[in-house]
C-alpha cells in the first residue's frame, strides 16, 4: 500500500478541476498545519480538460455555446495556502479579452473552437496545480482507477497497472465513458472487416480521423452536434471554402472537382435548430428577472408537494412563456391564439414535441426547408414559431432547472422532466446559425445528402452499406456513430462502474440514468449514505439534474453541501 491521503479525485476534467479548486479554498481559511493532501487520478495526458475540450481535437469542432452566455463560468478566487500566495485566475469571459483580446457584442455572438476552452482549463489547471504540488499537497497519476474497496476508515482504490491508494474520501468526476455497443453497431463493425469497407462507432476516435481522411462517400449516423463535426472534420481534407453571399446571411461552398459524399440519417429526421445569432434578438425569449424569480418561488412549491404531476409543472412555466410570446411583434403564423390556448399548446408540445399547429413549424416540412426557416428566424429575417420561441426561452431557464430540481425532486417527477428536458435539446443545446447554413450551403453544392435523413433502411451490400428511403438508395463504403452515449450507468462497460455497482458502493437512480446520490454528492445505496465516497459528475444524473454542460462543471450550487 502506499502513501494515504485524505482524498482521492477519479478523473480530472473541468469538474475534476473545480473540486480541487474549492476543496483548497476551503482549507485557505484554515491554519496551515490542517491542510490535506489529494491525490488525483487521470489517465490523458491533459489535466482539468477532458476529451471534450482536448487541446489537440480538430479546429472544426465548435463549442455550442455563445461567448455571451459563459459570462457566468466563475474566476477562481485568491487564496493562501501555507507560506504560498495563489492569485486568482479569471472567469472565461474576461480571460477571453485578457488573452485573446476577443470582445463580446450585442450584434453577433462568437462559438470558439472547442479547443480555446480546453486551453483555458489548462492553464487554470497549471496555474494552480504548480503551486500545490510546491507544497507537496497533491499527487497526479496517470493511471485508471479500475476498483474501489471500503476499508475501516478509508477506502482503497486499485489501477489497471495493479497499483494500489488509500485515500479518507473519493470524489469521482467521470465524464463521458464507454457503453455497451448496440446491436446495429456490433453488426456493422463486424461486417467492417471486410476489404474496402469501415466503422467508427466512435466519431472522434482516431480511428474515426483515418476514416475522413480517405473515404470519398462516408453516411453518418446521427443528426446533431457531433454529426455537424464530423462533417467539419471530413472537410479538413477538402480544398474548398465558405463564401458569403453579397446581400444575403446565406453562404456558398467552392471546391473543386473532387467532391466528398457525405450522406447523414437518424430516426426522425430532424435537425438540430440554430440559436438566435446575438443578443439583438435574444433578449426577446429572456423572461425578466422579477418574473423568473416568481416562477422558480412557484416551482419551489410545486417540487416539495404531493402528487405533483409534470403537467402542473410545466403549466406555470407555460403561462410566463406565453406571455412572451404572445407579446412579441410578429410571430410565424398570424392565426388567432388566446393566452389560454397558447398556454395548453405549450405544455401539451414539451410532453410531445410531435403536437402540430399553425403557430409550430410543421415536422412534414423537407430538411432543407426546415434548416432554411429555422436559420431565418435565428437571424431575425423569419420571424419565430411558438416551438422556436419556446426552446429558445427553455435555454435561458436551464441553469436555474438545473439547481431548483436537483436532489430534492421525487424521482419518477424528475425522470419527467429529463425526458422534456432532452426532447428540448434540439433547440435549446442548438449549434450557431453559421453551422447550419453550412449545411446548406454543402447541400446546395452536392457534397451533403440529404435524401436519407429520416430513418433509412440500412443493408449491408458487398460494397458497404446500402441507404434506401421509398425509391431512392444508395450505397457508401463507410459509416460513423455520431450519437452520444447516455449517462445510463447500467450500460458503461468501465470496470470501475460495473464494481462500484456490483459491490454496492454504488446504485443507479433510475432507469437509464445515473448513480443515486444525496445533497452533498455521496453515494446511497438502498436508502442509506456511502460515507466518504462522492460522484460530481454528468454519471449522477438524475439525483444531480443536469451536469453535461460546462457551466454545470463549475456549478457551486452543486457542491456546495460537499464541501
Amino acid at each position: 500500500m502506499n502513501k494515504h491521503f485524505d482524498l482521492a479525485i477519479v478523473g480530472f476534467g473541468p469538474r475534476g478541476l473545480y473540486t480541487l479548486e474549492q476543496f483548497y479554498l476551503h482549507h485557505s481559511q484554515k491554519s496551515p498545519e490542517e491542510l490535506p493532501t489529494t491525490v488525483i487520478f487521470e489517465e490523458g495526458e491533459e489535466l482539468g480538460v477532458g476529451k471534450a475540450w482536448s487541446v489537440h481535437q480538430p479546429a472544426a469542432n465548435w463549442i455550442n455555446i455563445a461567448d455571451r452566455a459563459l459570462e457566468p463560468l466563475p474566476a477562481r478566487p485568491s487564496m493562501r495556502l501555507s507560506t504560498i500566495d495563489i492569485p486568482e485566475f479569471p472567469g472565461y469571459v474576461h480571460w477571453l479579452k485578457e488573452v485573446m483580446n476577443h470582445e463580446l457584442s450585442d450584434i453577433k455572438d462568437t462559438f470558439h473552437e472547442r479547443r480555446v476552452m480546453g486551453s483555458y482549463l489548462t492553464q487554470r489547471a497549471d496555474s494552480f496545480m504548480e503551486r500545490l504540488m510546491d507544497l507537496d499537497m497533491i499527487t497526479v497519476i496517470s493511471d485508471r482507477v479500475v476498483r474501489i474497496e471500503r476499508e475501516k476508515n478509508s477506502y482503497s482504490l486499485s489501477t489497471k497497472s495493479s497499483s494500489v491508494h488509500s485515500a479518507g474520501k473519493v470524489m469521482l468526476t467521470m465524464g463521458h465513458l464507454h457503453t455497451e455497443m448496440s446491436e446495429e453497431n456490433k453488426q456493422f463493425q463486424d461486417y467492417a472487416q471486410k476489404d474496402g469497407v469501415h466503422f467508427s462507432a466512435a466519431c472522434y476516435s482516431q480511428e474515426a480521423m483515418n476514416i475522413y481522411a480517405f473515404a470519398k462517400a462516408i453516411c453518418i449516423k446521427g443528426l446533431g452536434l457531433s454529426m455537424i463535426d464530423v462533417v467539419r472534420m471530413i472537410l479538413e481534407h477538402d480544398a474548398g471554402c465558405f463564401e458569403e453571399i453579397e446581400g444575403s446571411y446565406h453562404l456558398k461552398y467552392v471546391t473543386a472537382d473532387q467532391k466528398p459524399m457525405i450522406i447523414p440519417y437518424s430516426l426522425d429526421g430532424l435537425p438540430s435548430v440554430p440559436k438566435p445569432l446575438g443578443n439583438h434578438i435574444d433578449q426577446y425569449f429572456n423572461i425578466p428577472d422579477e418574473k423568473k424569480s416568481d416562477l422558480f418561488k412557484t416551482l419551489k412549491k410545486l417540487r416539495d408537494k404531493k402528487n405533483t404531476t409534470i403537467a402542473d409543472l410545466l403549466r406555470p412555466i407555460a403561462v410566463e412563456m406565453a406571455g412572451i410570446y404572445m407579446n412579441l411583434e410578429n410571430t410565424y403564423s398570424s392565426e388567432s391564439l388566446s393566452h389560454k390556448h397558447c398556454i395548453n399548446l405549450i405544455v401539451e408540445w414539451l410532453q410531445d414535441p410531435s403536437t402540430a399547429h399553425e403557430h409550430i413549424l410543421s415536422e412534414d416540412l423537407s430538411i432543407t426547408e426546415y434548416i432554411d426557416v429555422t436559420c431565418g428566424m435565428a437571424v431575425g429575417a423569419v420571424a419565430p414559431s411558438l416551438d422556436y420561441a419556446v426552446g429558445q426561452m427553455w435555454r435561458h431557464l436551464q441553469p436555474d432547472f438545473y439547481n431548483i430540481f436537483s436532489y430534492k425532486t421525487a424521482p419518477d417527477l424528475l425522470n419527467e422532466l429529463i425526458q422534456i428536458d432532452e426532447q428540448t435539446k434540439r433547440y435549446s443545446y442548438g449549434p450557431p446559425v453559421e453551422s447550419m447554413l453550412q449545411l446548406l450551403a454543402l447541400h446546395d453544392a452536392g457534397i451533403l445528402n440529404l435524401d436519407f435523413v429520416s430513418d433509412p433502411d440500412v443493408a449491408l451490400v458487398a460494397d458497404g452499406f446500402k441507404l434506401t428511403s421509398g425509391e431512392n438508395s444508395i450505397t457508401v463504403p463507410a459509416m460513423v456513430d455520431a450519437i452520444m452515449d447516455s449517462p445510463d450507468v447500467s450500460k458503461i462497460t468501465d470496470p470501475l462502474i460495473r464494481d462500484l455497482l456490483e459491490n454496492q458502493l454504488a446504485e443507479q437512480v433510475s432507469e437509464k440514468l445515473g448513480f443515486q446520490v444525496d445533497t452533498d454528492c455521496t453515494h446511497k445505496v438502498q436508502h442509506a449514505r456511502v460515507e466518504g465516497l462522492y460522484s460530481f459528475s454528468r454519471l449522477s444524473k438524475g439525483s444531480i439534474y443536469g451536469v453535461d454542460a460546462i457551466l454545470e462543471c463549475f456549478n457551486e450550487e452543486k457542491i456546495k453541501w460537499w464541501i
